[in-house]
């Protein structure tokens, strides 16, 4: 059976140009040949030089005998990016190549490049000087107009330089200077400004950008750092996702609105070549809170629920909220180490009662949890867990969406493995999500990890899952409990 292998050679061609391809081409096999020639690549995908079909490869001679295949094309001004390809296609064949031209030839250049669409700013996606977090955190201007990298860059790669220029140029969206990242040979370089941001506070980020023709899209934009050098898309959670650029040359604008959470507070400027050989300005950076600062919680209430609405105790059969009556549930994972134990609130030891699901870490990456939770579709719910911390080690805790295969994803944002960020001071805490069910994907599991860490041990109280819509009881806070609202 033949496979679907792919080999390719890519090259990226001069805008406005007249090209002759050449091959010649043997095909041993009598019934089935395999996709060779020249193919514009963009955005993943393969398409005829000559008449623009995607995947379409012009049909090879099968009959043993050398045939030459000769196309003639025009590129464009924006899709630059050529392959010389060799796919199987699933066939059982054997194909020889040789002599191959790929030449400039007079004639063409009648093209007209892309119009530029006279640029109009709305003026709630921009603001003032004295608003722009970013000129707050250190920076002269909007722009780079001091030609020098001012505040706290996290990292700094060679690739990114202020390069000076002029908007006649395109090399700047105003003034004389811009952001300019350009690397011959694509290697994940990386660059990162770093802010720490107000929590529950909406922000706008704009930023301008124009990229150069003929390779695809680094990654450039504004995102959410977590630990362990992650970093997420604001709006969407995606995991090193940033904005997709256009690359056509043309200066855009890029914006975006977003709340911040309670704990994930640091967020980068983040400019990684993506492993592309790409060039990238970017100028007139603006970062603003939207409107009137997001309230936080009132750290001295809570909402839980009572018995009839908690999941564990109205579904599941739990007799409280709590670990009373040990773990009622089915499990997995280390019993010697993942267990019920005794213990007391004043010793810290437990939350509320005389018991307590306890993890003690170990030099391990086994994981532990509770199984037999399925949600109903397309429903909000809230959970809420008590915990505390004994040690630093990064432990995982919490609810996570289980549809098997070993895979587990966060509520909130469907990132996979993404738990949330705890308070590690030997306190308890409270961690607070609410989330939404899809129409599938139904099962969840209360999950705790461990990380290769001996040192650290992780106890949980008082476990709340509802809908959100059901009543709540508000509470006063335990003196004791310091919260960790995590939304």
């Amino acid at each position: 059976m033949g496979s679907w292998s792919k080999t390719w050679f890519s090259v990226v061609l001069k805008p406005n140009q007249r090209y002759t391809f050449t091959m010649f081409v043997r095909v041993a096999n009598m019934k089935d040949a395999p996709k060779i020639g020249l193919m514009k690549h963009k955005e993943n995908k393969w398409y005829h030089p000559v008449t623009d079909e995607e995947y379409r490869f012009d049909n090879l001679i099968l009959d043993d005998k050398w045939h030459m295949y000769t196309i003639t094309f025009d590129s464009n001004f924006t899709d630059l990016n050529y392959q010389f390809c060799l796919f199987e296609a699933g066939n059982i064949t054997t194909a020889y190549i040789d002599d191959v031209y790929l030449f400039e030839i007079e004639g063409g250049g009648n093209q007209k490049p892309p119009e530029e669409p006279p640029e109009v700013i709305d003026p709630d996606t921009i603001c003032e000087d004295a608003d722009n977090e970013f000129i707050k955190s250190g920076w002269t201007d909007k722009g780079f107009e001091s030609g020098v990298f001012e505040g706290t860059w996290a990292q700094r790669h060679e690739a990114v330089t202020i390069a000076k220029g002029s908007k006649e140029e395109k090399t700047t969206h105003s003034g004389e200077y811009a952001l300019k990242m350009s690397n011959d040979t694509g290697n994940w370089a990386r660059t990162v400004y770093q802010i720490t941001l107000q929590p529950y506070t909406t922000y706008t980020f704009t930023m301008f950008a124009r990229g150069l023709a003929g390779a695809s899209s680094p990654r450039v934009g504004l995102m959410r750092k977590a630990p362990g050098d992650k970093w997420y898309h604001p709006t969407t959670g995606e995991d090193f996702v940033p904005t997709r650029l256009t690359m056509d040359g043309i200066w855009h604008q890029y914006t975006m609105t977003f709340t911040t959470n309670g704990t994930d507070l640091v967020y980068g400027l983040l400019l990684c070549d993506g492993n592309t050989a790409a060039t990238v300005y970017v100028d007139d950076l603006y970062l603003f809170k939207v409107g009137e600062d997001t309230p936080e919680p009132n750290p001295d209430q809570e909402f839980i629920c009572d018995n009839s609405k908690n999941y564990f105790t109205s579904v599941m059969g739990w007799e409280s909220n709590g670990f009373e009556n040990g773990l009622e549930s089915s499990f997995y994972g280390d019993s010697n180490r993942f267990k019920v134990q005794d213990g007391s609130v004043s010793e810290k030891t437990t939350h509320s009662g005389t018991k307590a699901l306890v993890l003690q870490g170990n030099k391990s990456y086994t994981k532990h949890g509770i199984r037999g939770i399925t949600l109903e579709a397309n429903t909000t719910y809230m959970f809420t867990m008590y915990y505390r911390f004994v040690g630093s080690g990064d432990l995982r805790v919490g609810l996570m969406r289980a549809p098997g295969g070993d895979k587990f994803y966060d509520p909130v944002t469907g990132t996979e493995s993404k738990f949330q960020t705890f308070e590690k001071d030997g306190e308890w805490h409270r961690s607070t999500i609410t989330f939404e069910t899809g129409s599938a994907d139904l099962k969840y599991e209360f999950c705790m990890w461990d990380r290769n860490d001996d040192n650290t041990t992780v106890y949980v109280d008082d476990l709340y899952l509802f809908k959100a819509s059901a009543d709540t009881i508000m509470i006063p806070k335990i003196k004791t409990d310091k919260t960790a609202q995590i939304s």
